[in-house]
């Protein structure tokens, strides 16, 4: 980007505190305590796996204020923001699994991954309201079931000690005007109290941008002698086509609440309700054409390009997400329950594309709705053995739901312009059981074993797909089922003090999504009938990742230092097998 795409900052942030939180450590320590990696607590140095935190002081210091900003200071984790500020699909995946359905991503131990396709909205996730991050590489199903594949991030809230207020704000725009990221507005505010045993915290956030062009407008049709402005380019085959303009910028708002409260029985007994709230709604603003006349003036249509490929319609999404927790400690066995839902509000525009289809005034489209829903439970128990040695014991259980369908608009600008009933529609429900359990042995003071292996039941049911008009079918499919054994193994040892050699290796799955079996499209065009979009057929997939020694049986060992990281042996490799 140019030297002139700057921000022009003429609102500083705001930032005004009554009191703070006890501080935390400056960096990630050998001794910083991980809850992720074993489902109970664990320094750094004892927990088999490769693990990184981000702390919250971290997260303070450099200035970070989304979510997915924290997730760049880990190695070994991929980002994907593709449209910085304006971005509302970001991924983050880790060890080289494509999707965000690979990775399963938590928050204070609830699943983020939506029902439909998995993916997570981080836009509504404040790093300031966070105590860390804590992320776990390599396959985890043996702990955490489904999407597990890469790892797990697990983002721990932060919940007050004593008073603290915070408010933040700040606006910015690009200059020059039409070269960067404009009309840049934030604000977040947040109240955390303790009174005796109850601690509560709440917290409001909104975001506004106009954004920048996105969406590039590309065709295989050559301009028409005599227009200028186009650029030639090609595809990602190679093949010629003719850059001409893009869809407008690319806005988006978002508004975001969140409400967390916890009453401490005592110290090692509590009882927490979280609420969190974050909505959404992208929009592209005037499209433009690069094409000119002999006369200077702006061109749109020419042979079979006309204005509806320059269009691009909005976008909107609510979600819900509750969840109810609480741990106690009884003896010496511990123990931990956690209920939760998230409830999707979801639909999209789309201009009907054609000569005689949607204009740059109006015109018709589709509205289409995915709302989704999942629920979960999970139940667990630490119980020691002799004293050196710990039991770890669980069940869980996940419910996805949704019902998608599209409905014709008379204007695609107008989401309230439905016409007639539904033309498309898909849905079904995803069901996961699950038990795991975990042996901790501690084989002499300073060389432990971990053993895990958690089997899931996936059943999927009601699974339905059909559509009107050519190609119409309506479609109903049977319940299906499939087992899953996911182990996983690792040896922590500690030959010197502040040095850790770890040897891991294991197994995860994922089930397909409600998104990957049941959405399908037939068009019909020149009397052939074709079928595009899901497959209600598939079944789990599975991955194995380590380091491979000899043929495919693979473990990943690693040597960290009380200094950081030393390093990894040879290389990391990984397998996904899928069927279909």
């Amino acid at each position: 980007m140019k030297t002139a795409n700057r921000y022009l900052v003429v609102a500083a942030c705001i930032v005004a505190s009554s009191a703070h939180a006890e501080e935390p450590k400056n960096q990630q320590q050998f001794d910083d305590v991980i809850v992720s990696a074993t489902r109970g607590e664990k320094s750094i140095a004892d927990a088999p796996g490769s693990i990184s935190i981000v702390t919250a002081d971290e997260i303070s210091k450099r200035n970070i204020r989304s979510v997915d900003q924290a997730f760049t200071l880990l190695p070994g984790v991929l980002v994907n923001n593709q449209k910085g500020p304006m971005s509302t699909s970001t991924t983050v995946t880790m060890r080289g699994l494509p999707g965000q359905n690979r990775t399963l991503i938590l928050l204070d131990g609830i699943p983020l991954n939506d029902a439909y396709t998995s993916a997570v909205a981080y836009s509504g996730l404040y790093a300031e309201d966070l105590q860390k991050i804590e992320v776990v590489r390599g396959p985890s199903s043996s702990l955490y079931g489904g999407a597990a594949m890469g790892g797990v991030v697990n983002m721990i809230s932060a919940m007050p000690r004593k008073r603290e207020i915070t408010l933040s704000g700040g606006y910015g725009d690009a200059h020059p005007k039409s070269e960067g990221v404009g009309n840049l507005w934030t604000t977040h505010a947040s109240y955390g109290d303790k009174i005796g045993k109850l601690r509560l915290f709440t917290a409001l956030g909104y975001k506004s941008v106009d954004g920048f062009p996105t969406n590039q407008v590309v065709t295989s049709s050559a301009p028409t002698a005599g227009l200028t402005g186009w650029s030639p380019t090609t595809d990602s085959k190679g093949a010629k086509r003719y850059l001409i303009g893009d869809t407008g910028n690319s806005g988006v708002w978002d508004y975001n609440a969140a409400f967390r409260a916890q009453y401490d029985f005592s110290d090692s007994s509590n009882l927490r309700f979280s609420y969190l709230r974050n909505s959404f709604r992208t929009r592209y603003v005037e499209p433009h054409t690069y094409l000119k006349n002999a006369a200077g003036t702006p061109v749109y249509t020419y042979g079979s390009v006309n204005e509806s490929n320059y269009l691009s319609g909005d976008y909107f999404q609510a979600h819900d997400t509750y969840s109810l927790s609480g741990e106690t400690l009884i003896g010496n066995v511990k123990g931990k329950i956690t209920l939760g839902m998230k409830d999707i509000e979801s639909w999209y525009l789309t201009p009907t594309t054609g000569a005689t289809g949607a204009k740059l005034a109006g015109g018709p489209g589709k509205r289409s709705f995915t709302p989704n829903t999942a629920y979960f439970a999970d139940a667990q128990v630490s119980v020691p053995v002799l004293d050196k040695h710990l039991l770890t014991a669980g069940v869980s259980y996940r419910y996805d739901t949704s019902d998608v369908k599209d409905l014709s608009v008379t204007n695609w600008k107008d989401e309230n312009t439905t016409l007639g009933d539904r033309n498309s529609w898909a849905g079904g429900t995803n069901s996961v059981y699950a038990a795991f359990l975990q042996a901790e042995v501690a084989l002499l003071d300073n060389l432990t074993l971990y053993a895990g292996v958690r089997d899931d039941y996936w059943v999927t049911s009601g699974g339905y797909a059909g559509q009107t008009g050519a190609g119409s079918f309506d479609s109903k499919y049977p319940e299906r089922s499939q087992n899953s054994i996911s182990p996983k193994g690792a040896v922590v040892w500690k030959p010197l003090e502040g040095t850790t050699v770890r040897v891991s290796g294991g197994k995860a799955f994922r089930a397909p999504t409600i998104s990957n079996l049941y959405r399908l499209t037939v068009s019909v065009s020149g009397g052939v009938t074709t079928t595009t979009g899901r497959n209600p057929d598939l079944k789990p997939e599975t991955v194995r990742i380590g380091i491979c020694f000899f043929g495919t049986d693979c473990i990943a060992p690693e040597i960290r230092l009380r200094n950081g990281f030393f390093g990894r042996f040879s290389r990391i490799s990984g397998a996904i097998r899928g069927d279909s």
